[in-house]
């Protein structure tokens, strides 16, 4: 838990943490329990859901040093992401048969694809739409290029298309919050991968509380916990707790030669491995 904010006032108010290029931050926003009528009724949005004057804030957050606490490195600069223009060519669908292959999608399915880079690292998800969540994604990871058919893939895990949603990729790592409202943590060099649960803040009184990467660094994950008043942890990446290797060891993509089929991808062949080690 990097801070805490204490508030001598009546209004509501609302946290949502994040990382800024300058440090730990927060978003707060504030509602009037006393709203003036007048005001409401003559704003520019006066719909029934327009109950209070809200007002955003900013505060920073300065993170407690503590003894072995981690040292500071330099912010990740979002310019050295690809842009939406490059990360589209990726999602673009339908594909040719050329990237189909080297993208390692079977042939004869309507492919569900997710895809995200770092700049260094591209990341994507490959399922079929016919099953939805309730099918397996074969997880794909390679060194970025522009052209996805040029792209040499390696078949990183099977998991559960509901595990594999939208990721974010930073150091040989990536992340997302799964459809059960889990983090998920996946080791690109081989496979390996971490749940982490959800858990309830002291504060929170809704039915969610999701666990979300909120950011990767190189030296940590950072999680958002809970549901409306949610907690901040970073987790060391030199020390997660105990992951779940995958079915089989990460292997690149064998691409068939020109003029052949490119041979479908079994994703489910393993699932009971994956299963058991949820």
């Amino acid at each position: 838990m990097t801070g805490a904010l204490a508030f001598d006032t009546d209004w509501h108010c609302s946290v949502s943490p994040g990382l800024r290029s300058s440090g730990w931050g927060a978003d707060l926003q504030f509602e009037d329990p006393h709203p003036d009528p007048d005001r409401i009724q003559n704003d520019w949005e006066s719909t029934p859901r327009l109950l209070a004057s809200i007002t955003a804030a900013r505060s920073q957050l300065v993170p407690t040093k503590h003894g072995g606490a981690l040292d500071a490195e330099p912010p990740f600069v979002p310019k050295d992401l690809p842009g939406f223009k490059e990360i589209n060519v990726w999602r673009k669908l339908p594909k040719s048969d050329i990237e189909s292959a080297a993208m390692g999608i079977p042939p004869g399915i309507k492919p569900a694809l997710t895809v995200a880079s770092d700049g260094t690292d591209v990341v994507w998800t490959v399922g079929d739409q016919a099953t939805g969540d309730k099918g397996m994604c074969s997880v794909f990871t390679a060194p970025w290029t522009l052209r996805p058919g040029e792209v040499v893939a390696t078949h990183v895990v099977d998991l559960s298309c509901m595990e594999a949603k939208d990721w974010t990729v930073r150091c040989g790592y990536a992340a997302t919050t799964t459809g059960e409202e889990q983090g998920l943590l996946v080791r690109l060099k081989d496979g390996m991968t971490y749940r982490f649960p959800k858990l309830s803040a002291p504060l929170d009184r809704g039915s969610t509380a999701a666990t979300s990467p909120l950011d990767l660094s190189c030296k940590e994950v950072f999680l958002r916990v809970g549901g409306p008043s949610p907690t901040v942890f970073r987790v060391p990446l030199d020390a997660l707790p105990e992951g779940t290797p995958p079915s089989q060891p990460p292997a690149l993509l064998a691409i068939p030669d020109a003029g052949t089929p490119a041979p479908a991808i079994d994703a489910g062949k393993d699932s009971g491995a994956t299963d058991a080690g949820r």
